[in-house]
Order: structure tokens, then sequence, then C-alpha cells
């Protein structure tokens, strides 16, 4: 055959591929083969064809040639990665894709290739670097990739602005249209993302990316359901893909289903041993659930894939009943030493597991170096604003006046909701989870969590878009019909059934909802509201030791907490003074020395008969998700009464409350 022939019948069999004759195209490649063989042409006609026609072994080599032949030719490094990934020849894909990236370092394509593999290796931390490598090259415009830049930089304000440039000329990108709304799900403004995430799939349903992300908003929203079936519907476009079997189990801790989220994490596990992050999550698990062995052999065996995972020695430390080792010790020692230039979430972690674990051994002076310095760095990864507290504690003095109040108490028995939702409020760590499990214990109570509905609404009635805007909290109320605020706490009840059974009461625990009982009594008139209190030094400091997940930013500093403290009282005694019949205050204390009373005088408050089992709280199996997990299945003591003790010549600025 001519040059000129050869080149006739390769493109005869390039549209036939075009246009889905795989086989034919097969043929007619392996002709032009056998005529050039020194063609690149013919080969790559070759192994894409034989690609398609699942011949993987013959398409690679056929793609192998062609790059031995011309290395330049960047569709065949692409080509190649793909077919060895079909293979699941899994290092070879990464060896291939780092080799072709050195030729083509901008291509999106191979870049996404090698994050999958690395992925599958096992390797985060490569397989994350190069997926935001992929999400830069695939940007429709520079603006964007300079916006995605910024985002993993976390320059949240700087994205903002450059995506918002993008869309001005392209409204309906889904990528800026996701990326924006992964910006407001940093920013906590849960609604604004998922809307942005509804739009961006309606345009593309099958864009996995938004979707996941659209599920994780979900979640954060605790659409924990609707969460579910959006990880179901990437299921069927990635099945057995680890990163949505992994939200999936997360998802299901939260619907209450904790034994398939444990089969599911075991299951990850089985194909993925060294994972520490799903060791640890599956701990957490077993540790809501109450499998105190189980939990802490898995938060050891994700240290022994980690040696330095801050948080499964945070973790142990964080059962409160777990002793370290002189060994672990050492090996937290070690951990700081090795981490101590990296000021973020991982080192605080160490810090305050190191400090508990040195406080059990009475090296006070040295535990409480190590809290300041866990401390120290919490608090610049989560400023304090005093003025947002103090602002709302004017607002809700200004809104709540005795023509509001005189309204409420109107509607209160008008159109009762079906539950009464108990609020237990206070400072962290002042005795609520002790207070939840006891009234859980009751047969017409249904224990839940800390749920975050209430701080929700408050957030989205404040219409802040961005920090600087005014919060228009409580004052936005007002705008509410009566229809709409009945609605809106029946929309709070529906949104717990997953947790609870049918009693008439149900216990909603989270302590920040004390800045909302305004709010809670407008759409909930009937509910009731216990105020947990303990002794501030005790309760400030067992706060200054604990790592919250989230939303307690005022805890990482003794200045704040003392703050917080003192206008938690002043809220507090507005509200008792709007609602005196329907707040209690509880002392932690009085809980201790005097149980039975206290219990008696609680269920007297809820207009509820005393059952003998609430004596009997810890034997209650019930999952319990919080700090005090470990300690509220254990029959009351005063151990921590007087834990504050040994620091008090560190704790002056809360012995002054």
């Amino acid at each position: 055959m001519t040059q000129s022939e050869i080149m006739h019948l390769i493109q005869r069999g390039q549209k036939l591929l075009a246009s889905g004759q795989s086989r034919e195209a097969y043929s007619i490649g392996l002709a032009a083969v056998a005529n050039s063989p020194d063609s690149t042409d013919s080969h790559l006609l070759v192994a894409i064809a034989a690609q398609q026609l699942k011949k993987l072994e013959i398409a690679f080599d056929s793609i192998t040639k062609v790059i031995k032949l011309n290395p330049n030719i960047e569709l065949a490094h692409v080509v190649r990665a793909n077919i060895s990934s079909q293979l699941n020849s899994v290092k070879t894909t990464v060896e291939l894709c780092k080799n072709s990236i050195q030729y083509f370092p901008n291509n999106s394509q191979i870049w996404f290739q090698l994050s999958q593999s690395e992925y599958k290796l096992n390797n985060h931390a490569s397989a994350d670097t190069a997926f935001k490598k992929h999400l830069v090259l695939s940007a429709s415009s520079p603006v964007l990739g300079e916006a995605l830049k910024q985002f993993f930089k976390q320059d949240f304000l700087s994205s903002e602005k450059a995506v918002r440039q993008h869309l001005n000329k392209h409204p309906n990108d889904v990528s800026a249209l996701r990326l924006l709304g992964e910006i407001a799900l940093n920013l906590g403004v849960f609604d604004d993302a998922q809307r942005l995430f509804e739009k961006a799939l309606s345009l593309a349903p099958k864009y996995s990316l938004a979707r996941l992300n659209y599920a994780h908003v979900l979640t954060k929203r605790e659409r924990n359901k609707e969460a579910l079936k959006q990880i179901q519907l990437l299921e069927k476009q990635q099945p057995n893909h680890p990163p949505i079997l992994t939200i999936k189990a997360a998802t299901l801790v939260k619907l209450g289903r904790y034994k398939e989220s444990i089969s599911l994490y075991q299951e990850l596990l089985e194909a993925q041993p060294n994972q520490p992050e799903l060791w640890a999550s599956l701990g957490h698990t077993y540790k809501t659930t109450g499998e105190k062995q189980k939990c802490v052999s898995a938060y050891l065996n994700a240290l022994k894939f980690n040696p330095d995972y801050g948080d499964a020695y945070w973790s142990l430390a964080n059962l409160k009943t777990y002793e370290f080792n002189e060994e672990q010790v050492t090996q937290m020692h070690q951990s700081y030493a090795r981490c101590h230039q990296h000021q973020n979430e991982n080192l605080a972690q160490i810090c305050f597991a190191l400090a508990k674990a040195l406080e059990s051994k009475k090296k006070i002076d040295e535990s409480f170096s190590y809290y300041q310095i866990g401390n120290q760095i919490k608090s610049e990864l989560e400023p304090y604003d005093r003025k947002e507290l103090e602002q709302l504690v004017q607002r809700s003095k200004a809104y709540f006046n005795r023509e509001k109040i005189s309204a409420i108490s109107t509607l209160k028995h008008s159109k009762p909701h079906k539950t009464t939702p108990i609020f237990i409020v206070g400072l962290p760590r002042s005795g609520s989870t002790l207070l939840e499990q006891i009234l859980a214990t009751h047969s017409q109570v249904d224990g839940t969590k800390e749920l975050a509905d209430i701080v929700s609404l408050a957030r989205k009635l404040g219409n802040r878009k961005k920090k600087q805007d005014n919060d228009e909290y409580p004052q936005s109320i007002a705008k509410l019909t009566e229809r709409e605020k009945w609605l809106l706490g029946q929309e709070y009840i529906n949104s717990s059934a997953h947790l609870r059974n049918d009693a008439p009461y149900f216990i909603d625990k989270m302590p920040n909802n004390f800045q909302h009982i305004g709010l809670i009594k407008t759409i909930l008139p009937n509910a009731k509201i216990i105020d947990a209190r303990r002794n501030p030094v005790a309760s400030g400091f067992s706060c200054y030791k604990q790592l919250f997940a989230t939303g307690q930013n005022f805890s990482y500093d003794l200045k704040n907490i003392q703050h917080y403290y003192q206008h938690y009282l002043l809220q507090m005694e507005f509200w008792q003074s709007c609602f005196p019949d329907d707040i209690i205050t509880i002392q932690y204390e009085n809980v201790i020395h005097q149980t039975e009373q206290q219990i008696r005088k609680l269920l007297e408050f809820l207009n509820l008969n005393f059952e003998v089992n609430c004596l009997d709280f810890y034997k209650n199996e019930r999952a319990v998700a919080t700090a005090s997990a470990e300690q509220v299945r254990q029959p009351i003591n005063t151990k921590g009464l007087d834990a504050w003790q040994p620091y008090q010549h560190h704790l002056s600025i809360l012995l002054s409350i």
C-alpha cells in the first residue's frame, strides 16, 4: 500500500469508530498496522477500537507502541491512563500518569485518573492534591480556575468574588454554581449552598461531585433521609466507590441506623484496612452505641496506621474513662514534636489528648501548658466574636416585649403540637447529658441528641449573606404569620422523628439554644426548658479542657468563657422573667448529692409521674453521641465535681465570675 492509501484506510477506520462501529474499525486498524508498523495513527486506531471492544491487553500494547513512537501525542497518554485503569493495574496507572504529567502537566484528564488511582492505593493526600489539580485545569475559564485556587487556600472571600465574576457572564456554568455552593457550605450558609447545588443538578443531573456536595449539605441541615436518597443515586452512578460508601456510613449514623453503619465501615475496612480515618469513624460509632472495648480497639487501630493521628488520640482521651500508658504518652510527645510546626486541628487534638493524659498522672502544670497550646490553636482556627452574643442579647430583650410574650401565652393551648419538646440548655459540660439520660429512661420521654435545627432556623431568620451584614434576628420573627410559626414548629418536630419513638415528650439538648428560647416559645408555645447549671469554675474549666466538634468557639479562651457565661446568665434571667412557668433551673451538684429529690422535682415540672427506672438511668442502652457518653453509663458519682481544683492557680479568671 502507498502512504496515501494507508492514510485513506486510517481515515475510514476513524469514521467507523466515530459512528460506533468498533469491530469494523478494529479490523481496518490491524490492516493499517500490518502495512505501516511505524504509523502512530494506525496503532492509535487499534488501541481505541480494542478498548471499546474490551480487548484491553491488545489496546494497552497498541497505545504503548504509539507513545514509544511519539511521546508527544497527548491523546495517547490519556487513552493509556484510561486503559491501564480499566485493567485494574493501579500501581502501573499511577506510574504512567506521573510519567505523562511530565509531558502534559496541564491535562486535567490525566490528573483525574491519577487522583482515582492514588485513592485506590489509599494515598488520600496525594489523591486529594491530584483531584484539586484536575478541578483547576478543567475549569471553563481562567477566572474560575483562579477561584478554585483561592478556594483550596481557604480564602473563601477571594474565591467567592472570582466565581461571582465568572457567573455574571456564564450564569449556568454548573462547575461555577457547584463551587459557589461549596464556598457557602464552608461558610455555614447552608440554605444558599443547598439552593446552588440544586440548581447545578437541575442543569447537570449526572454531575456526581455536585450531588456529593448536595448530600453533604443535607446532612449539615439534618435532612438525613433526603441525603441518603442522594447517596443512593450516586451509588447507581459509581457502585462500590469508597468515598460514596463513607459518606453513606456517616449518614446512617445520623439516622440512628448504627448496625448498618458499623457493617458498612467494616466492609470498607476489609478493602482498606490501613485507613486511620475509617477506623476512627468506626470507633465513634461504637462509642455512640456504648461498645467501649470495640471503640478503643478501633481508635488504637487508627493509631497503628498513623502514629500522628490526633483524632484517635483525642477520641481515646474523650472517652473520659481511658487511661494512657507511659508508652502512649511518650508517643504523643513524639507526635507533638513532629507536628508542632503545623498549627492545625490535628496538632490541637494531640495537645488536648496529651494534656488529659498528663492530668491523669497528676502532672498538673505540664498538663495545663498543653491545654493552653491546644486552646490557642483552636481559638485561631475558630475565633470568637464577643459582640455577636452581646448584640443578640440586646436584640432579644428589645423584641420580646410584654406584647410579644402575651401573644405567645395565648397561643399556648390554641393548637398544640402532638409532641412536646423538652429543651436542655446552658453552658456545655454542665450535666445536660446526665439530665437527658435520666429523662430518656422515663416511659413518656424520648431522647434524641443535640439538634441543630433551632440554631439553623435562627441563622436563616438572621438573613445574613455576609459576615458584615446586619443580623435581622429575632426582629424578623415579626414577619411570620401565626400559621407560619406553627408550621415551623411542626417542621422542627418532624425533623427529629427518625431519632425517637412515639413518646409524648422528646429532648433536644443543644446547649446553645439558651440564646433562642424566645424563638422556641414562638413556634412551640408548649415547649419546656431545663436550664442545666453547674459551678461556673467547674463547667468553665471543663469547657476549656473539651475539644468540641463545632459550635463552641467561646470555649478556647478563659476570658471568652467568662464573657460567654456572664451573658448566658443575663439571657437566662431575661427568659425566666418572660416564661417563669416553663423554665426550671437544675443544679448539677444537687443532682449528684440529692438524686431522687432532684429527679422528682424535674418530673413534677414536666407533669410526669415518678418512675423508679429513672434512678437506674445508667442501665439505659440508648445511643449517646456526646462527650459524656461513657460517664452517663455509670452510676451517679462525685468524681468530676472538684476536678478543677488542682488547676485553681491557673484559673483566676474563672474564679472571679
